[in-house]
């Protein structure tokens, strides 16, 4: 989960599982901004946008098995 979606300052990433997931956020132009892994459960990680322009961008979440799962939001 992530909110708030549109975004200005920041955005809050809701990891909710209890395995450690590598996190990407990746720009429209496919430009790795951010590179992190979270493995708490309930964890709320803040990431701040001041260093983002305004667009779209996607999270996208690997997890230990492969599988991977993706969310846009949107700066402002």
């Amino acid at each position: 989960m992530i909110y708030p979606n549109p975004a200005s300052n920041y955005i809050v990433l809701l990891h909710s599982n209890e395995e450690k997931i590598h996190y990407q956020i990746v720009s429209a132009e496919g430009k790795i901004m951010d590179d992190f892994y979270s493995y708490l459960q309930d964890e709320q990680i803040i990431i701040p946008l001041s260093n983002y322009t305004s667009g779209s961008y996607l999270i996208k979440a690997t997890y230990h098995n492969g599988r991977i799962a993706s969310k846009v939001f949107i700066k402002k």
